[in-house]
């Protein structure tokens, strides 16, 4: 991911860590964009306790938020990241939308994500299989647009990861 938004990211304002849990990848964004500023954000407050106490915190600042009310005014991110919480939203469309509404134009959104493991039944892996392939449709249906898709193959767990990259477009 980090190699990812120095990629496709020069030089950022502004960072959003969605569901940043112990604050890790905000700690790490923090010394790889010196300049920025990195807000990171959570659903539990026992996470936001404990990443912001963390030793990397550095200069990040955490708050508890979920994903489908972010505390922030419209257009001042220019990078989120979003890294295996998506799919422990209640309502995906509605945090994505939030996602949207406060990235800047042309920001990057970089969203990691675990894609389920395959479940024993047919139905239940047809069910699977569409909340999978919702993600990149929720992505666009919100003023994003795709750049880059690809899996992770260096983490190892049932199923499998990929990391999404999108632009907010005007």
């Amino acid at each position: 991911m980090l190699r990812q938004a120095r990629h496709l990211v020069r030089d950022p304002g502004q960072i959003l860590d969605v569901g940043c849990g112990t604050g890790r990848l905000a700690s790490r964004l923090v010394a790889v964009f010196q300049h920025s500023r990195v807000v990171a954000v959570d659903a539990s407050t026992e996470m936001i306790k404990h990443a912001a106490a963390g030793p990397g915190a550095g200069s990040a600042r955490f708050a508890a938020a979920i994903a489908e009310r972010l505390p922030f005014t419209d257009a001042v991110f220019d990078l989120v990241v979003i890294t295996l919480s998506l799919s422990h939203w209640r309502d995906q469309a509605a945090g994505l939308a939030e996602v949207s509404r406060v990235m800047a134009p042309d920001a990057v959104l970089l969203l990691v994500d675990v894609l389920p493991a395959p479940p024993s039944s047919r139905r239940t892996r047809a069910t699977a299989q569409r909340r999978l392939n919702r993600s990149p449709q929720l992505i666009a249906a919100n003023g994003l647009r795709i750049r880059h898709v690809e899996p992770i193959r260096s983490i190892t767990i049932a199923g499998g990861v990929s990391l999404i990259a999108a632009q907010k477009t005007c």
